[in-house]
């Protein structure tokens, strides 16, 4: 009996009762009939035109972002020394990087506390996708 695998899409010559006791009942595989198999390269198809969109939205992000310097005002007032009495948070520089057209989540920033004005190097990691590294200036 021919199936289609569920995760990989391949399709695969199996004893009748492997498929009939085994992958259909766990929800591992489908029979390949002609219409499963013309959806299933359709839902493919489909995918994979997503994924090459979303490919190329991070690497329009990746050129914009990377090397660039980010100007942040601070939520805060700064004392002489230029110590900010609240420290900016991600969500903070999440926010401002949405203002500006960058939509990433705070939880993909890495950055040291940002406690005191000047400049300070963010990275964002997002999933497959090289790291990107931009500058934040915080001003008062």
């Amino acid at each position: 009996m021919q199936v289609i695998m569920v995760q990989t899409g391949e399709v695969k010559q199996v004893a009748d009762g492997y498929a009939r006791n085994y992958l259909f009942p766990r929800k591992l595989a489908t029979a390949a009939t002609k219409t499963a198999v013309k959806a299933y390269e359709v839902k493919r198809a489909a995918h994979e035109a997503e994924q090459n969109k979303l490919k190329q939205t991070h690497k329009t992000l990746v050129d914009k972002l990377s090397n660039q310097t980010i100007n942040l005002k601070a939520n805060t007032k700064a004392n002489a020394e230029g110590t900010l009495f609240a420290a900016v948070s991600k969500a903070d520089i999440a926010a401002e990087l949405d203002k500006q057209g960058y939509h990433i989540v705070a939880e993909a920033l890495t950055v040291d506390t940002v406690k005191k004005l000047g400049e300070y190097s963010v990275t964002v990691t997002l999933p497959k996708l090289p790291v990107i590294k931009f500058k934040l200036s915080v001003s008062a």
